[in-house]
């Protein structure tokens, strides 16, 4: 069963999902309800308003992911971007740290390769299938991801991805989930 709750902010609408967090914890049990919420902030929120669930259980998606799949090492990090920025200096990139919670870089890009890789991101987001890509964004993927292999990395699509793709069902005993701001996400979140 699928239920959505729409209202403007300052409407409760955080308040009633605690409130269902908290009847489904009772009714399953703690480790038995998974809470997702777009953005890191949300989360803490989330966590701040103790709930009874296991905390392992509560985070932005990416997080579940990221745990799920042992803790991988990014490349989407300040330092991965230099490093990938020193190797693939045709694709370098700006060594800001792209954030988990973003799925589109803040503001424009000045940068060429900053651009095709947003674009890259975003056709992964969206599940656009490959050969309906640019080329030019064809022909960084194929940098980036044999980069990603030789390094032994995943960016944070990678983490979406490989979970949405993998994984049958929610591993553990998660018999009900929450996700807060879920009109945010993408199709593959």
């Amino acid at each position: 069963m699928e239920r959505r709750v729409f209202g403007p902010p300052g409407t409760g609408k955080t308040t009633f999902l605690t409130k269902e967090i908290r009847r489904a914890a009772s009714q399953f049990g703690p480790d038995a309800v998974f809470v997702s919420s777009f953005t890191r902030a949300a989360a803490a929120e989330l966590v701040g308003r103790d709930l009874p669930v296991d905390q392992s259980n509560i985070g932005t998606l990416h997080s579940h992911c990221y745990r799920l799949l042992g803790n991988p090492r990014i490349a989407d990090t300040p330092e991965g971007l230099e490093a990938w920025s020193a190797e693939n200096p045709k694709y370098a990139l700006s060594h800001k740290a792209i954030d988990e919670d973003a799925y589109v870089d803040e503001g424009p890009s000045k940068e060429d390769s900053d651009k095709v890789f947003t674009e890259y991101r975003l056709n992964r987001l969206r599940m656009v299938p490959r050969d309906e890509w640019k080329p030019e964004v064809v022909e960084f993927a194929k940098h980036w991801e044999e980069w990603k292999t030789a390094t032994g990395t995943m960016d944070f699509t990678d983490l979406l991805e490989t979970v949405y793709h993998d994984w049958g069902r929610f591993p553990g005993n998660i018999k009900v989930g929450f996700i807060d701001e879920a009109q945010d996400l993408c199709p593959l979140a």
